[in-house]
């Protein structure tokens, strides 16, 4: 299997239906985190769950190596990085890109952003169609606060999901 491989096999684990799924990794390893402190009394942040994950993947290569272990590896990391580099105060920037959102395919970036009520709401467009698909609203910390939103912040009702939300 290629780099390459590999690593768009890891986004398809951490970016596609396993999301929808389960929720955002890092709310699923701040859980996990919880229960092993719960268990060990020793506290763990997500951080260290996605770094303790990739260590267990680390060993099953060294029994052997099979592809799907440095899949699951890359997958682990590349959460480990998001957390670990995400902004503190909010997950989404004017700069956001290569963002996953649950529910929805690819990848997408930050187009616009605005200041509504006081809160900062993003307009992200989509990395694999561009203008062609309907952009999607979200909150500094990643929530949808609206989709299909084809005129971006001029779309109609636009502010009334918004302020409903």
């Amino acid at each position: 299997m290629r780099r390459s491989e590999i690593l768009k096999e890891a986004e398809k684990c951490v970016c596609g239906q396993r999301e929808h799924d389960y929720g955002k990794p890092e709310d699923c390893f701040a859980l996990i985190g919880k229960l092993w402190e719960a268990y060990t009394g020793t506290k763990f942040t997500a951080k260290d769950v996605a770094i303790m994950l990739a260590l267990l993947k680390v060993a099953r290569i060294k029994a052997g190596d099979k592809a799907d272990s440095f899949v699951d590896l890359a997958g682990y990391a590349a959460c480990a990085g998001e957390i670990a580099t995400s902004k503190k105060d909010g997950i989404i920037s004017a700069d956001t890109s290569g963002l996953c959102i649950p529910g929805h395919c690819g990848t997408w970036h930050t187009i616009d952003h605005r200041v509504i009520g006081g809160y900062k709401f993003y307009l992200m467009e989509s990395d694999i169609y561009g203008d062609d698909a309907a952009c999607i609203l979200l909150d500094e910390h990643g929530h949808i606060v609206a989709e299909d939103l084809f005129d971006g912040f001029d779309s109609p009702g636009i502010f009334d999901q918004v302020t409903a939300g």
